[in-house]
């Protein structure tokens, strides 16, 4: 029954896409592929007409449409967002714009119905906040250990470096989307430690995604294992001036958990797996994907032979052109 109803809704999208002045059209997994209608409204095409084609439609059940060009990044979180985008610069496109509303304002409905109320979600959860001066023992210092894995005393200053002395880890403090301390996580600055990474303050690394309190609205989010792997591969986006589109953030490891799938879906427009080039990490990330299929668009980023065993933290600047290059899941 599902699986009529997706089929019948994708009919319908298609139906949509032709009065758009489409013709041509591909299946890649649950996207269907068309050339890019943006092609003419922007300069990162070769050509005012993209016959690759390289826009996915990803085509869900009672949500509106995923929209992304992987050519020129345009993306849109419905189709109504791309045709009304189209139609303000052609007005016949106006009435089919205010049909695809409609449409998926229904959708936007049912779905509503299904879901609890995010709010009282989120009284459900027992999250710990702390002090903003339980941190400051540790914080404002930049140790060695950074400028050594080649992090800069800028990228240091955002994530908020600090150090534990006694215990001989560089630290950072663990925020929730709005800037609250809820945790720290240390990394162990000694050769060959038991414990490379460590916890503090019973932190329930379950709840949340480091680096969530700096995702910016309307980017892709570049999902990584470790808080390391985070902080150098906003280091080398920022490099690459591509923050604009991307945001990166950690799940504390290989498992990643229901609720940091649902932050995922929540505050990205898609999805990029970047998991470390390693037989768990890619165990991982094929695990990830399935689950996140069905609810956004995903990429996975291309680990090339040179790069065998590495991780993001290793691969430095270049991990910009791992992430521009991300390429369809399904």
């Amino acid at each position: 029954m599902t699986f009529d109803l997706l089929n019948s809704r994708r009919k319908m999208v298609v139906a949509y896409l032709k009065d758009l002045g489409l013709s041509k059209f591909q299946s890649s997994g649950k996207n269907i592929m068309i050339g890019c209608p943006v092609a003419p409204y922007t300069d990162r095409h070769r050509s005012d007409v993209d016959k690759n084609p390289s826009m996915g439609v990803l085509v869900k059940l009672n949500e509106p449409c995923l929209v992304h060009c992987f050519s020129c990044g345009w993306r849109s979180g419905s189709l109504y967002g791309l045709v009304s985008f189209i139609a303000d610069r052609r007005p016949e496109l106006k009435e089919l714009a205010e049909r695809i509303r409609k449409f998926e304002e229904v959708d936007i409905g049912l779905s509503l119905e299904n879901l609890p109320d995010y709010e009282e979600a989120q009284k459900k959860v027992d999250q710990k906040v702390f002090d903003e001066e339980k941190y400051d023992p540790f914080s404002r210092l930049y140790h060695s250990y950074l400028k050594s894995r080649g992090v800069t005393l800028d990228t240091a200053k955002i994530w908020e470096s600090g150090h534990d002395l006694p215990n001989q880890r560089v630290v950072f403090p663990v925020r929730d989307r709005v800037g609250q301390l809820v945790g720290m996580v240390g990394r162990s600055t000694q050769k060959n430690p038991q414990i490379r990474y460590f916890n503090y303050w019973d932190f329930e690394r379950e709840l949340y995604l480091f680096g969530e309190h700096l995702i910016k609205p309307g980017t892709a989010l570049v999902l990584v294992e470790g808080p390391f792997d985070a902080i150098m591969g906003y280091q080398a986006l920022h490099k690459a001036n591509m923050l604009m589109d991307y945001s990166v953030v950690a799940a504390f490891g290989v498992e990643v958990t229901d609720r940091q799938i649902e932050k995922l879906v929540a505050y990205g427009d898609e999805v990029i797996l970047a998991f470390d080039n390693s037989t768990s990490g890619k165990k991982s990330q094929d695990a990830v994907l399935k689950r996140l299929e069905d609810r956004t668009a995903v990429q996975e980023i291309r680990w090339p032979d040179s790069m065998d065993k590495f991780d993001p933290a290793m691969a430095g600047d270049s991990f910009a052109d791992l992430v521009d290059n991300a390429t369809m899941a399904f």
